[in-house]
């Protein structure tokens, strides 16, 4: 039970990755990252919960603003979003910047004094379709492989 839980937690949550970094502004990332995150009907408040501290526990560790600083740049730039319906994308932590521990615990305390919500129905294509204007920023396009900026 406990192995099919975990599975089922790891699958609640959709990870949009980009190289580089978003459109419109002049900072140079080795990562974009939305975190875009599961709250429909079908999720128990319990899911929901283990999710979020795991996200939040996440950019309180050490391992991770370790790796965070290995990159060539040392940073990476995040965006927490929940998701439910097609038209149901709500950005609770907008992007941000992420290059060193205390941007870090940051971002994992802002996240940390959101409320947990619940939504109506799932639409996957939603959150991809929103994540993706989310990636592009003002501009309409994600940009060209390489050298991609935050929007």
């Amino acid at each position: 039970m406990l192995g099919r839980h975990r599975t089922s937690c790891l699958g609640m949550s959709f990870v949009c990755i980009c190289s580089g970094a978003v459109a419109a502004s002049e900072t140079t990332l080795d990562l974009a990252l939305i975190l875009a995150v599961d709250v429909s009907s079908s999720m128990a408040q319990a899911e929901q919960s283990l999710q979020r501290s795991g996200f939040i526990e996440a950019f309180r560790s050490p391992v991770v603003h370790k790796t965070i600083a290995r990159g060539a740049l040392g940073r990476i730039a995040v965006a927490y979003v929940e998701w439910s319906g097609v038209d149901e994308q709500t950005v609770l932590v907008p992007w941000t910047v992420i290059d060193g521990t205390d941007a870090a615990r940051t971002f994992a305390s802002q996240l940390g004094h959101k409320p947990i919500q619940q939504a109506g129905m799932t639409s996957i294509s939603g959150v991809i379709d929103f994540s993706m204007r989310l990636f592009c920023g003002s501009r309409g396009q994600a940009g060209a492989a390489g050298d991609r900026h935050l929007g």
